[in-house]
């Protein structure tokens, strides 16, 4: 057993205790022989070990990162904090239960496919969508480690970083691109289109001064002249929208 004294200078000894019989003679008491070890050293390493892993307890629980680790079979053994709060999923709820129902259907063959590689020791990073305490869907960038004990491998640690306003963010660059384009194709094609009915709308002004005698000839130019007016008005919307402006309906 173990036990503390006290110093004369008033510091305390730990000491580890082994007493056994050494000898029992009938009618005298039993002898015993006691050993005392000096166990200091042991419960100093001890201590250290408790508040690095207090330390690093602390940080996990406090990292914006969601962490978590999984056995060999991909089932939760651990999951931090911060993931708990996005994704409601409680640490002591989810212990033995797969991570499986957290992620995208689309994602699972590479989520999948990365805890394969990782329970064989090799480390993964990858992108995946999972699902939130409300249902909203989240971009995680993720970090796998294999886990090792006595030299073998009995699970997995991720670190997940939280890549959704950034994937947003992408997204929305990429619509303002795509427009840009659209923009730029619909002001030459505007352009060009503008010019040749300037052509058509002078050339039916000129037939129509030289047929003012005909009537029918003179109603189907100017309900043509009303046609390349309509088309004139459209080309205008186009190129207002090619320098970012919204074409009225």
């Amino acid at each position: 057993f173990e036990k503390e004294y006290i110093r004369k200078d008033g510091t305390r000894l730990p000491v580890s205790i082994t007493c056994w019989q050494v000898e029992k003679r009938k009618g005298k008491p039993p002898k015993y022989c006691t050993f005392v070890r000096d166990i200091s050293e042991r419960k100093q390493a001890e201590e250290k070990i408790k508040e690095s892993e207090e330390r690093y307890r602390t940080m996990i629980e406090n990292s914006n990162d969601w962490i978590w680790t999984l056995d060999t079979q991909g089932n939760f053994t651990f999951i931090n904090h911060q993931a708990e709060i996005i994704s409601g999923a409680k640490s002591n709820n989810h212990k033995g239960k797969s991570f499986a129902p957290f992620i995208h259907q689309d994602d699972l063959e590479i989520v999948n496919e990365a805890f394969q590689r990782t329970i064989s020791g090799e480390q993964q990073h990858y992108t995946v969508r999972v699902y939130g305490k409300r249902g909203e869907m989240f971009f995680l960038s993720v970090n796998t480690a294999p886990i090792y004990e006595r030299g073998k491998i009995v699970g997995t640690v991720s670190f997940g970083t939280d890549i959704t306003e950034h994937i947003q963010l992408e997204e929305e660059r990429s619509k303002a691109a795509k427009l840009e384009s659209i923009g730029v194709l619909a002001g030459g094609i505007a352009h060009d289109f503008n010019n040749i009915l300037t052509a058509i709308l002078g050339n039916i002004s000129l037939a129509k001064m030289s047929l003012e005698d005909s009537k029918k000839v003179l109603e189907i130019l100017t309900e043509a002249e009303k046609a390349s007016l309509n088309a004139k008005d459209l080309t205008h919307q186009l190129l207002t929208f090619s320098k970012g402006g919204e074409p009225a309906v």
